[in-house]
Order: structure tokens, then C-alpha cells, then sequence
């Protein structure tokens, strides 16, 4: 009887932590996810656009909506900026004469 107990796979310690989050919200979502071991795409962004996607399977999860990841597959673009003298030498600020 105690090697049956044994050969019982336990939980893993990030799963049985966010058994806690199980019914709660957005959380339970998360929960689920890392249940079922499903890929989930993070957005990652600065304050006026996105930055990149991370795709991966999730590890972990708190309260504040930090995260843990694995097999990650990370994209990155590139910034566009505008400068004042971009928008001008296209055409940006001319008039129309009558």
C-alpha cells in the first residue's frame, strides 16, 4: 500500500499554489491554463504600442500578475517613432496658396 502511495504522481508546487486562484476571476483562467498545460501568448508592450509576443507554456503565476514561462518563443518589432522633421520633408505641414 505504500508504494502505491508513492508511485502517485504529486502535483507540482507552482500548481498547488495556484489552487488558490482556482475560482477566482481572471485568475481561475490562468489556473486552468496551467492545468492543463496549454501555450498561452503574452503581449509585451511600452506605453504607446506593443512590443513584442512571447509564446510559451506558463510555469507559474502570482497575485500580481507576474509569470513564469518555459519553452518561450519570443518576437520583437521594432519601435516606430516620428520625428517633427520626418513629418515635415513628407509633406506634413505644407499649405495650399490661392
Amino acid at each position: 500500500q505504500d508504494s502505491e502511495i508513492s508511485n502517485k504522481k504529486k502535483p507540482s508546487m507552482f500548481l498547488s499554489m495556484a489552487s488558490k486562484f482556482e475560482n477566482s476571476g481572471p485568475f481561475s483562467l490562468l489556473y486552468d491554463i496551467l492545468r492543463n498545460r496549454q501555450r498561452v501568448r503574452v503581449m509585451v508592450r511600452y506605453v504607446d504600442c506593443i512590443r513584442g509576443t512571447l509564446t510559451g507554456y506558463l510555469v507559474a503565476f502570482d497575485k500580481h500578475f507576474n509569470i513564469i514561462m518555459k519553452d518561450v518563443d519570443e518576437v520583437y518589432s521594432g519601435r516606430v517613432t516620428r520625428n517633427a522633421d520626418a513629418v515635415q520633408s513628407a509633406g506634413g505641414s505644407q499649405q495650399s496658396t490661392l
